[in-house]
């Protein structure tokens, strides 16, 4: 590992929704100090039945608001931060989340695609196909269309193309015989489907760059991939994208908070330097978009060991009619292929978020199990039938623990009520108004208490101001306790339990 990674924990926090707009409700306060003496023998208030009803636990820990576990990294080694993408961590500049899905109203899910795997569609064919059109122009592919006829390799194509053809033919009749076997409707055509040297043909169609000139195209489209510095260029069409697509006002966008969001990065950028990676770039990038050199989107991506991560889109609302976020999956597929990384992570999937719908139209995808932080088929979560089971049936859900999932309303069916909760109820039997450590709030994949307690967090790296130390070397640190609140331990363990252990005893913490 050529990096260390420098973390400082920030701690769970609670907070309104980016996406329905909810928050957390804030849980019971304990009794203050006069009330402490107005107890009957059993320890309950005078005058009520208990200290904290019922309602006032399920209020506590029932799914409302976005409830996240934060880290703010000064550097982050890439190999680091792709064990923290496998275990649900995402990063905004340089504060990194990971969410507690089952105590959230929006559960956030890890998406990925094997990018030699990726499957495409109509939809994302015509979309790469309208997009070209209109960059090269109706006269340009006239043009490029005489001349290919003059070229004598067009009569080999045609000839492959009608073997081709043959072939789908029988691969049909094929197809319709194992419907009829199966008592199933007879497809009436086979999708057809590009070879990975086909979409990245499609993806550099109308790239200046892979023209034959002249004629000149009616566009000059370019890509180019650079680091995440800042320009006002950037900064004017990230305002405007805030703006008009998220609503929001034009005077909170400021030069620095498109820094912290888009350009600070605690990713090192770096290259390969052994015989598998060699000459391939890792950190956070900018892949632009120019048409007749002007800026019209922007991608931010993080290139890791075995993915390319992305972060962000923003474009020109001009162009929206083109559907530049599917453009841009597309493209970035082609990046991770051409790249040598295994992966292309799309961000989080949201199931019944309408914005995050197109995501799951990248087969075949895999989501991220919360519970045991393994990846499974897509069609695991969301069935493919659309049977009332996985997402469709539970706001939070488990593949690998369906016991931990947790029932929602069925927008079909109001008449369906919500999970009670009574597992985690029950849990939490001797609850008290507040919640004591991380462990109590049932967040689901980290590393459990019982393991953290047998963890060496002495021996982890600290630095206080200019001085570097391990743990054990605080005074009084091996005293304390890991279910001690407030205790230097217990911050430490619930650090690690989060981020996983080895990627903790690996960094140093900034105290």
């Amino acid at each position: 590992m050529t990096t260390r990674t420098v973390i400082s924990p920030q701690g769970y926090h609670t907070g309104k929704c980016g996406y329905c707009g909810s928050t957390l409700a804030a849980p019971p306060k304990p009794p203050k100090a006069d009330e402490k003496a107005a107890r009957d023998e059993d320890g309950n208030l005078k005058g009520s039945e208990t200290l904290v009803d019922d309602d006032d636990v399920l209020k506590a820990i029932e799914p409302d608001g976005n409830q996240s576990y934060y880290v703010s990294a000064s550097t982050l080694s890439v190999e680091d931060y792709q064990k923290l993408l496998d275990r649900g961590w995402r990063r905004s500049g340089k504060l990194l989340y990971k969410q507690n899905r089952k105590a959230s109203c929006c559960p956030h899910y890890t998406i990925r695609l094997e990018a030699s795997k990726f499957e495409t569609k109509r939809d994302h064919r015509s979309t790469l196909n309208r997009w070209n059109k209109f960059v090269l122009g109706e006269e340009y592919v006239k043009q490029v269309a005489r001349d290919a006829a003059k070229d004598k390799e067009l009569a080999k194509k045609r000839h492959a193309e009608k073997l081709a053809t043959r072939n789908a033919t029988r691969e049909l009749e094929i197809a319709k015989k194992a419907a009829r076997d199966a008592g199933l409707k007879e497809p009436s055509s086979l999708p057809p489907k590009l070879t990975g040297d086909e979409l990245e043909k499609m993806v550099h169609a109308c790239e200046y760059s892979t023209l034959k000139t002249p004629p000149e195209p009616a566009h000059k489209f370019e890509i180019t991939l650079e680091p995440s510095n800042f320009t006002e260029e950037k900064f004017l069409l990230f305002r405007k994208y805030q703006v008009e697509i998220h609503h929001e006002k034009p005077s909170k966008q400021t030069h620095e908070s498109f820094k912290r969001f888009l350009c600070e990065s605690p990713l090192p950028q770096t290259t390969g330097k052994t015989a598998a990676d060699y000459g391939r770039k890792y950190g956070s990038f900018h892949q632009l978009y120019r048409l007749d050199g002007r800026l019209i989107a922007m991608a931010v991506l993080d290139l890791l060991p075995n993915c390319v991560s992305s972060v962000y889109f923003l474009y020109d609302t001009e162009f929206h009619k083109y559907s530049m976020g599917k453009l841009s999956a597309c493209r970035e597929i082609v990046l991770a292929r051409e790249g040598g990384y295994k992966y292309y992570y799309l961000g989080y999937y949201i199931h019944r978020n309408k914005k995050m719908e197109y995501k799951a139209n990248f087969p075949p995808s895999e989501l991220l199990d919360p519970e045991s932080n393994v990846f499974h088929p897509m069609e695991h979560f969301v069935p493919a039938d659309k049977s009332f089971t996985g997402l469709n049936k539970y706001r939070y859900f488990s593949y690998d623990e369906p016991t931990e999932s947790c029932r929602d309303c069925d927008p079909e069916d109001p008449g369906v009520e919500k999970d009670p909760y009574e597992h985690r109820k029950t849990a939490l039997s001797g609850y008290d108004g507040r919640f004591h450590h991380l462990w109590d709030r049932r967040m689901p994949g980290i590393t459990p208490l019982e393991d953290m307690r047998q963890m060496p967090l002495g021996d982890i790296h600290i630095r206080v101001g200019n001085v570097n130390a391990v743990a054990n070397q605080l005074r009084g640190f091996d005293m304390a306790n890991i279910e001690e609140e407030n205790s230097i331990v217990r911050h430490m363990g619930e650090m690690a339990a989060v981020m996983g252990p080895d990627v903790v005893m690996d960094a140093v913490v900034e105290l």
